[in-house]
């Protein structure tokens, strides 16, 4: 099975590199790695112990920053290396000034394992979610370098638990901890025998209070806003619009909507633009909005503060089957629609969300006007749906204070 394991890092690299000739980001996964070691080399020149800290990409790095500034928040004196697997991780964090370094993650060999660590020496290494690299792994265990996963979750039909996860199982044995988001993960850890595991959530619940807690006012969205009732639609895919556009249109006399596009490329908010009533929030200025009633934002990270303005909120990327994160808007206690997909069932938050009443998910233009109506034309019914939604996200905190108290003992 190692050769096997071999051989698909090979052809993945393979693939990249024919991919690099027309592709931009295989393109920079390339080249992000040249010089990656001397990058190393030059920054970690320091006393302090190191915390190697890995993401994938973005979704995972969010679910990492919340320990990463609770250790800052903590002074816990350190060096902080983050390392990235993918371009789009590296490439919307490599300027993030809560840790001391951010590289990308060399492949997955022997060689490079051992050069890394060799450079970094870390006393910690802390791999989010589900990165697991046989190399580095085993790299680690050789050297007898504590490694903890946080946020983890696997499900039934994971590679780790059929035919081709096997030769992986000694290693994982070896992890010191795994912090995981569900008892389902820790029933199957417990399955090949890994006891060493603790149900401790999902470290994004807290990231979202957090931001809720100190989500600064936007003056021209809240002139726009003008006192009317607001729906935002989060993260919108052109899949999303084509199915809720009916519902927008009919809606768009009684409410107003602010609508955030997942890409902001000027090909993918041409269909946005399209919208009756609409005007782009790089377009807007103060003074009298009454002609339009569909904002589009058309620049990016103002999105979570956005939700705060929203007696409704739609979260996109479901019709893609990548729901985005309902959590963003949930925190602020309000009703939460997204779409229906078959692989959105890998999203608890969304499913724990449905389940506590206070998300709600739709097929159609037509479920979602229902659903809609339903909470509009009955208060009582919108108020246990939108405490519902905050309750949920309450409930769910506490992941990160649990893990860094961890992190602190084993530094």
């Amino acid at each position: 099975m190692l050769f096997l394991y071999r051989v698909s890092l090979a052809g993945y690299q393979l693939i990249v590199w024919i991919f690099s000739f027309f592709n931009t980001k295989a393109k920079l996964f390339l080249e992000g790695r040249h010089g990656v070691f001397e990058q190393l080399e030059h920054s970690i020149k320091t006393n302090k112990k190191v915390i190697w800290i890995h993401a994938a990409s973005v979704g995972e790095f969010e679910q990492g920053r919340p320990l990463i500034e609770s250790i800052r928040k903590e002074k816990i004196d350190c060096f902080i290396l983050l390392t990235f697997y993918s371009p789009s991780g590296y490439q919307l964090r490599k300027n993030y000034d809560q840790v001391d370094h951010v590289s990308y993650l060399p492949m997955d060999s022997p060689g490079n394992a051992r050069r890394l660590i060799s450079i970094a020496n870390p006393k910690l290494v802390v791999f989010i979610k589900y990165e697991f690299w046989y190399f580095y792994m085993n790299a680690l265990q050789e050297k007898k370098i504590p490694t903890i996963f946080i946020s983890c979750i696997l499900r039934e039909k994971h590679f780790l638990f059929g035919p081709f996860g096997r030769f992986y199982q000694k290693l994982l044995k070896g992890i010191d901890h795994y912090y995981v988001q569900d008892e389902l993960t820790g029933k199957q850890l417990a399955g090949i025998g890994i006891d060493q595991f603790t149900v401790s959530g999902d470290t994004r619940f807290d990231r979202v209070m957090e931001i809720a807690q100190n989500a600064g006012a936007v003056p021209l969205v809240e002139s726009f806003i003008n006192g009317e009732e607001i729906m935002v639609i989060g993260s919108a895919w052109g899949s999303d619009l084509e199915v809720i556009k009916p519902f927008i249109l009919k809606q768009a006399g009684e409410l107003k909507f602010i609508i955030a596009p997942h890409n902001i490329e000027e090909h993918h908010l041409e269909p946005f633009d399209r919208l009756p009533n609409s005007i782009r929030y790089s377009q807007l200025t103060k003074g009298d909005h009454s002609g339009y009633r569909i904002l589009i934002i058309d620049n990016i990270g103002v999105l979570s503060r956005l939700y705060r303005y929203a007696r409704f909120a739609l979260v996109g990327g479901a019709f893609n089957g990548t729901l985005h994160n309902v959590l963003e808007a949930a925190v602020y206690g309000i009703p939460v629609f997204f779409g229906q997909h078959e692989n959105n069932r890998k999203f608890l938050e969304a499913k724990g969300l449905i389940q506590s009443g206070g998300g709600f998910s739709f097929a159609d233009a037509k479920e979602l006007s229902e659903m809609f109506d339903s909470l509009h034309q009955d208060e009582s019914n919108y108020k246990r749906a939108a405490t519902a939604a905050g309750e949920f996200v309450k409930g769910g905190t506490g992941a990160t204070a649990l893990i860094t108290q961890k992190v602190k003992k084993y530094l």
